[in-house]
Order: C-alpha cells, then sequence, then structure tokens
C-alpha cells in the first residue's frame, strides 16, 4: 500500500502534468481532471507556486458568478537542455540547445569533432550548464544504443563502451535521459500525431544502417536490452535498392506490429512512392504509411518531450 508521502507525490505529479501540457488552469478544471478534491488541489497549487512552477495568470468567470483564479505553467521554473550527437562521415558534431518550458530556444550551440570522444562531449555540456544554469535535465540523443546509460553501440566509435550516464553523475547534479537517436525522432513523430498510440518510424540514411522506432500502446518499446529497432539484421534477401528494401521494412513491421501509421524518411530514396497503395498483406494488417521531410526537428520534438515528461515524474 502506498504511504502518505506517496499519495501526496502522485498528487503533485498528477497536477503538473496538466500543466505540463499547456493551456490555463482553474481550481475546478483541476480536480475534475484529476480527480483530486478542491482542498488537494488547493494544496498541490499552494505548493507549485511556492516553489515557481506556475504563475497565476489572471481570472476567469465561473457559474457562480465569482472569478476564479487561472494558473499556467512558468516557463521559466527551469529549462530543458538538448544535447544531440550526430554522425558525420568524416567530422562527428554535438548540438547542445537550451529550452524553455513553452518550447522557446534559449540558446543554441554546435561544436564537431574528428573523434567526438567522452571528453568532447562532457566539454560540450559542461558549456551548456555553464551557460544556462536554469537547465534542470538533460536530453541526450545518440546514433546507437545504451544501457543503463552506457553506451552499447555507436555510429560515433570513440563512445562505445563510454559510461555517459556515469560520467554525468560524478561531475553534475542534473537528471539525464539517454534515448537512441531513431526512438527520439518517433517519439516526436508521434507528437504530431497524438490520437495515434500504435505506430512506428523508419530511418534509412543508407541501406545498410536502416532503423527504427516503436511505439506500442502509446508507450516507447526498447526491447528486453534497449536494442529494439535494429530492422537492418532483418534477413530481407529479395530487396536489392532503397524503395524494396523500404517496402519489406514496411510490410515485416506491419506483419509483426499491425500498426495504425508508420513514418518514413530516408536519405538515398528519390522522390515519393506510395508505399500504401504497394503494400502486399491483407487488408487488416495494411496502415497508413507517410513521408517525412525533417528528421532532425523530429528529433528535437522527441526531446522536448521527454526532458517534459522527465520533470514531471521529479
Amino acid at each position: 500500500m502506498a504511504g502518505i508521502s506517496d499519495l501526496k507525490m502522485e498528487n503533485i505529479r498528477d497536477v503538473r502534468a496538466c500543466f505540463y501540457t499547456g493551456g490555463t488552469w482553474t481550481k475546478n478544471q483541476l480536480s475534475r481532471k484529476t480527480g483530486l478534491s478542491l482542498a488537494g488541489t488547493t494544496n498541490v497549487l499552494k505548493y507549485l507556486l511556492e516553489r515557481k512552477e506556475i504563475l497565476q495568470s489572471g481570472k476567469a468567470a465561473s457559474k457562480a458568478g465569482r472569478k476564479s483564479k487561472q494558473y499556467i505553467l512558468n516557463p521559466d521554473s527551469c529549462h530543458i537542455g538538448i544535447v544531440k550527437i550526430l554522425y558525420g562521415r568524416w567530422n562527428h558534431d554535438v548540438e547542445i540547445t537550451a529550452m524553455r518550458l513553452n518550447g522557446e530556444c534559449v540558446l543554441s550551440e554546435r561544436a564537431g569533432d574528428t573523434l567526438c570522444d567522452s571528453g568532447f562531449l562532457m566539454n560540450m555540456i559542461r558549456i551548456l550548464l555553464k551557460e544556462d544554469p536554469l537547465v534542470s535535465v538533460l536530453a541526450i540523443s545518440i546514433p546507437g544504443t545504451d544501457s543503463d546509460g552506457r553506451i552499447e553501440t555507436c555510429d560515433v566509435a570513440a563512445l562505445e563502451g563510454v559510461d555517459l550516464g556515469g560520467l554525468i553523475d560524478q561531475e553534475f547534479d542534473v537528471p539525464y535521459v539517454i534515448e537512441n537517436d531513431v526512438n527520439t525522432a518517433c517519439i516526436g513523430f508521434a507528437s504530431d500525431h497524438p490520437g495515434i498510440r500504435n505506430l512506428a518510424l523508419i530511418y534509412q540514411p543508407e541501406m545498410s544502417l536502416t532503423g527504427c522506432g516503436i511505439m506500442i500502446n502509446g508507450s516507447l518499446y526498447h526491447g528486453s536490452r534497449h536494442a529494439a529497432g535494429e530492422i537492418k539484421h532483418m534477413p530481407i534477401k529479395e530487396a536489392n535498392d532503397p524503395v524494396s528494401l523500404m517496402k519489406a521494412q514496411i510490410e515485416a513491421l506491419c506483419a509483426v506490429l499491425n500498426p495504425e501509421m508508420i513514418g518514413w524518411y530516408s536519405d538515398v530514396i528519390i522522390g515519393d512512392p506510395d508505399f500504401s497503395a504497394r503494400l502486399r498483406l491483407p487488408e487488416q494488417l495494411k496502415c497508413e504509411t507517410m513521408k517525412l521531410s525533417d528528421f532532425p526537428q523530429l528529433i528535437d520534438k522527441g526531446l522536448f518531450a521527454i526532458g517534459m515528461n522527465t520533470l514531471v515524474q521529479l
């Protein structure tokens, strides 16, 4: 059974989550949305106001004729630090960004390095936290996989085997989330389609490097070892060009996952083939397919969503 302190924390998170979805809220609206009593909602609002997580924004007329106080999220109660590790053939980049809680960018810097080892990456994180002391959470995307903060595989060879989470814990008192870049883009893709709870995103930078992010019942699917979505290892032998490979991978995902939508992005497919019309599947397995045009922007959206969700849980 949950203790009193656990229940109070759960109440705070429920109310906080409302503000993090956006909009203006009154006490009555929050009470109805969360199921908390008016007295309980009042206590949580007092707590959030004292911590400056929310602000009173005005008053709204109520049915009783009195004006109810309105509250909004304080966009500068803290900021989200975004760190993107970007693979390049000859040079790798690290991009750091600080975001207000309303999605506005406070700062953005990018630097490259031929190795992009842990020393270079950690220095970029130091710059981010020094230039914006309001950053209270780090959302980090990597072109690879991690396990409990340790980078297992990575397109940037110098980062393979690095305990990035351990290095951050050692030096900084800030929570962090490390996520695969395609998974992160999948979260961004899902944020553009909030009514769809089962979807996938395929990223094809080259024929041999295809990756996939998977959302099942509204949650990112990681697999048993945080390596789900490595569809480049599928034994698809008949595909000898980017279009036929993409089609075969979409069909395989439809057959196994039965998603509502699959978004795809390719650096090697020219044009906009209609994969929905080409699928050789029974009707109940087919899904909508969508060509995506801005993969980096989806990563940004996904990292921001990861940061916001992490702050709600604190």
